[in-house]
């Protein structure tokens, strides 16, 4: 009596093509790729591929996986593959010289906050004094001598005429005349003689004082930020050798290493008829 074990079911016959395990998982692994790229690499390359087990469980004897389904599984894979995935994004992202095997980077940052208040009494006081003596003597010695004279001298003469009857001549004649004159003169002295003395002493004295309180406030806050690297070849591997690398390293591709997780956890690792 031959024995019919039931047939495990196929990718193609349980996973849908629109909307299916990808866009469930709704990782984003690039700009050029989308999830329904995605979906239709995986149910055209492995569609004849069996289900494992898991995705036997969760399907539970229907024929399709349903969209709760979908995100039951999407669930469970990304659970298990995301930090990979994230870790290999990071690695595609990474900035690197290929031909430099040593890259020593260091960063320093340096935050500074100063705050300072300062209190300063000033008493100051302060003085000008100022003194002087004066002396002034003057001696006077003056003298007027005036000398003056007068004189003056005068004379005079009268005649006294008489005349006969009808006649033009004068008899007895009389003359009578007068001499005066006067001088006088004299010598005046004036003298005025003395001293005048002024003497003195001055003082001006002046003081000024000044009380107060200075209050000084000084609040900074410095950011210092510093970084550079120190990069080169350590010489224990050639520049063919780093090249080679590099191209090896670019043939690896992120998109058939998430094909290849998910077939890990959905298919069998046998085709089976």
């Amino acid at each position: 009596m031959i024995e019919h074990r039931p047939q495990i079911p196929k990718v193609k016959d349980v996973f849908p093509v629109v909307n299916g395990i990808f866009a469930h998982i709704h990782y984003q692994f690039n700009d050029l790729i989308t999830d329904a790229d995605l979906d239709d690499i995986f149910v055209a390359n492995l569609g004849l591929k069996s289900i494992s087990p898991i995705v036997g469980h969760v399907l539970d004897g229907k024929r399709e996986l349903s969209d709760a389904d979908l995100t039951r599984l999407a669930r469970m894979i990304l659970g298990k593959y995301k930090f990979k995935w994230d870790k290999d994004m990071a690695v595609m992202a990474a900035e690197y010289d290929p031909l430099h095997n040593y890259l020593d980077e260091y960063q320093e940052h340096r935050d500074e906050v100063r705050d300072e208040d300062r209190l300063e009494t000033k008493n100051l006081t302060t003085g000008d004094s100022e003194s002087g003596t004066s002396s002034n003597t003057r001696t006077d010695n003056l003298s007027e001598s005036n000398i003056y004279s007068d004189s003056s001298s005068g004379s005079s003469t009268g005649h006294n005429d008489r005349y006969g009857l009808n006649s033009s001549t004068a008899s007895g004649v009389t003359a009578d005349g007068e001499t005066n004159s006067s001088q006088s003169g004299g010598t005046s002295t004036r003298g005025n003689t003395g001293t005048q003395s002024n003497s003195g002493t001055t003082s001006n004295t002046r003081t000024i004082t000044e009380t107060g309180t200075d209050k000084h406030g000084l609040n900074a806050d410095n950011d210092y930020d510093k970084e550079g690297y120190h990069r080169g070849n350590i010489g224990n591997i050639s520049t063919q050798k780093l090249i080679k690398e590099e191209l090896e390293l670019w043939r690896w591709n992120i998109i058939d290493e998430v094909i290849g997780d998910v077939k890990e956890f959905c298919t069998l690792p046998l085709y089976i008829q």
